[in-house]
């Protein structure tokens, strides 16, 4: 049977191991994202290279690219499916910068400048989750 003191040496040799794949882990990771950073800044500058330059969306898009769905969508649509179309149509442009982290509540104020612009009935007006144009 081990003694107490075998039991908190053996703790301690695993926390050593635990600190040293933490290490190795964080060192992979941030060596990974370089990587992708790298291919994303190779990707974009060959676009413009090739005179392919892809439109990175800004907020300022989210509007109009939420009218054009919902009026090819017969003009109603869940907030879900809204997303989903955004996602399949834009996820290139989406994910080569920060607006990968920002574009949900993006599109969200996209909707609020389409009521403010009295194209699309107001939150109280239609079923929830739904959007609508008037």
């Amino acid at each position: 049977m081990k003694t107490k003191e075998d039991l908190q040496k053996k703790v301690d040799e695993l926390r050593t191991q635990l600190q040293h794949h933490k290490e190795q882990y964080i060192k992979h990771k941030k060596n990974l994202m370089d990587e992708i950073d790298g291919f994303r800044n190779k990707v974009s500058k060959d676009n413009v290279d090739s005179g392919h330059e892809h439109h990175l969306l800004q907020k300022t898009d989210f509007p109009d690219i939420i009218y054009t769905i919902l009026k090819e969508n017969g003009g109603s649509m869940n907030i879900m499916e809204i997303s989903k179309e955004i996602w399949r149509r834009h996820n290139h442009s989406l994910s080569m910068n920060d607006m990968f982290y920002t574009w949900q509540y993006d599109f969200r104020w996209g909707a609020t400048k389409l009521r403010k612009q009295n194209r699309m009935k107001g939150s109280t007006e239609s079923p929830k989750g739904i959007w609508e144009l008037k």
